[in-house]
């Protein structure tokens, strides 16, 4: 009898355990099967605090770009201002000097900005070229080299996002108006105009070889372009997951798109519960990556199979495609936590090494030493490194 009492609580004890596991399991589940244990959980490498040694007034930061050798990332937000950083550790990139970490140069070429900086961007073939837009429509174009500027409107209610294209011969701009604008990127002057599938974009981008561009907004609509013909290639859907309780989910609002390196591949994300890519040879879906209710601001291919996103939740996750599943994650602090808390308490060196705590609006990635840069609305940016 004591052997079967003491069989009865080894049997007890062992369903316990493995019912703990199995909840403890789908707790940590994020994608579909995969679980947290499968997730590395990435640290972050260098936390760059955009400070302007006022608490009071340092800028979200809404864009964030690569110099074309990629030793020198440009940062703009909310206070109308653009700076550069080193992306090498502890080297400034225009002086080869030693810095403190977490220092920003301000670009004095750009003090003509109006309006909160939405987007920057550099000229692929001219290096020294760099491109700002203002969200009041307001382009700046400023050449390094040769310390020539000039400034035009685009007239763009809401301007939101711009792009060069890869040959560097055209600047294409939308904002929250029913139309993008694609202007010469030598002369500024205005080249063509297309019908935009709704009335406010806030996402664009030229596809790597620049045969695509592909556009989405307010209406979840996400359009794809030939360049060649200015005609339609594909309109697709960003919609939540059906569940029982939807089992006919409407579209939802795009943030962020972009296309994988070889331009075979097209994601996108915003408002829906989850990041949707699509298959641009076949025009089907390929992916669709569940976000558990976040919303996504930005994305950027890492590689063929491998995305990362920016979240609403302060998280920075890459994922594989094929697999549908999420590989890595830099944690986000919310708010109130004790991390959180403790990192604003102080200046020292280890305060921003936690993760942000803002959304993270603007990702930046670097292939050939595989950094992410993200920057937030917490006025950080934290480069990763990725496995």
């Amino acid at each position: 009898m004591q052997k079967l009492r003491t069989t009865a609580k080894v049997l007890l004890i062992v369903a316990a355990m493995s019912f703990f596991a199995t909840e403890y399991a789908s707790a940590q589940s994020l994608v579909g099967p995969a679980v947290r244990t499968e997730v590395k959980v990435l640290s972050p490498e260098t936390t760059y605090k955009f400070s302007l040694g006022n608490p009071n007034l340092n800028p979200v930061i809404t864009a964030l770009a690569f110099s074309n050798d990629k030793n020198t990332f440009l940062v703009g937000g909310d206070n109308h201002m653009i700076y550069f950083g080193n992306a090498n550790e502890g080297v400034d990139s225009r002086t080869g000097k030693a810095v403190e970490r977490a220092t920003f140069q301000r670009a004095q070429e750009f003090d003509a900005l109006e309006d909160w900086v939405r987007a920057i961007a550099v000229n692929p073939a001219v290096p020294t070229e760099i491109a700002a837009l203002s969200q009041n429509g307001q382009i700046v174009v400023k050449d390094l080299g040769t310390n020539s500027k000039r400034n035009i409107d685009s007239n763009l209610r809401g301007a939101h996002a711009m792009d060069y294209s890869p040959n560097g011969k055209v600047l294409a701009v939308c904002g929250f108006d029913s139309y993008v604008v694609f202007y010469d990127a030598v002369s500024l002057e205005s080249l063509t105009k297309w019908k935009t599938p709704g009335e406010s974009s806030t996402t664009l981008k030229f596809s790597p070889d620049g045969r695509l561009f592909a556009l989405g907004g307010r209406d979840g609509v996400i359009r794809v372009w030939n360049t060649e013909d200015g005609k339609t290639l594909a309109d697709f859907a960003l919609t939540n997951a059906a569940t029982q309780d939807n089992p006919n989910p409407t579209t939802q609002r795009a943030r962020a798109v972009c296309f994988s390196p070889s331009g075979s591949l097209v994601a996108a994300a915003g408002d829906a519960n989850q990041i949707m890519v699509w298959d641009l040879t076949t025009g089907k879906r390929a992916a669709a990556l569940n976000v558990d209710g976040r919303k996504i601001y930005s994305l950027v291919f890492c590689d063929e199979t491998t995305l990362a996103a920016g979240d609403s939740v302060n998280d920075v996750t890459v994922w594989n495609i094929p697999e549908q599943k999420m590989i890595a994650i830099g944690q986000g602090r919310k708010k109130g936590s004790k991390d959180n808390e403790a990192s604003h308490s102080n200046e020292s060196e280890n305060a921003y090494t936690l993760g942000h705590t803002g959304t993270v609006s603007a990702l930046i990635y670097d292939n050939a030493r595989k950094t992410l840069f993200s920057g937030s609305f917490d006025t950080t940016v934290i480069k990763w490194q990725l496995p």
